[in-house]
This record gives structure tokens, sequence and C-alpha cells, in this order.
């Protein structure tokens, strides 16, 4: 098993007003969810709890945390995507 990068894009506007209040039905519109085209093995991630991220736009810093504040933690995402 290893990792890779999305940005998980959401149109907030559509889902206030357009969507009824369901978040997710502001996630699928076509390209909302790019993905980088690497793969990190398990093994070269010592601990996927607290791993930097940051999000650049235009080369511009827009977002600097880590995998510590994510909603859904790894364990939980895995186990969603195997089941």
């Amino acid at each position: 098993m290893g990792y890779t990068s999305a940005n998980d894009i959401s149109a907030h506007k559509w889902q206030k007003h357009g969507g009824g209040g369901q978040w997710i039905k502001g996630k699928n519109f076509d390209g909302f969810c790019p993905l980088v085209p690497n793969l990190v093995t398990a093994d070269e991630i010592s601990n996927p709890q607290h791993h930097k991220v940051r999000r650049l736009l235009n080369g511009k810093l827009m977002q600097d945390s880590n995998t510590a504040t994510m909603i859904f933690m790894d364990p939980l995402i895995n186990s969603t995507i195997a089941a």
C-alpha cells in the first residue's frame, strides 16, 4: 500500500444554494479531484497522521498545515475505501 495526493475541491456557493446543504453535491463536477502522478510506498512515510501539507496557487502559499488536522483520519479512510 502507498500514498498519493489529491486536491479535494468544493464549489461552496453551489453546496449552500444549489445543493440544498448537501456538501457532497458540491464535489461532483468534472476535474474536482485532481491527483498527482506519484505514489509513495507506506514504508517511506513514518507517521501518515502527522505529515506536512502545503497548497500553492500560482506560486502563492494558500495552505500550510498537516494531516493531523484532517476531518477523517487515515485508518477510517483506508477502511472505507477497502470496504
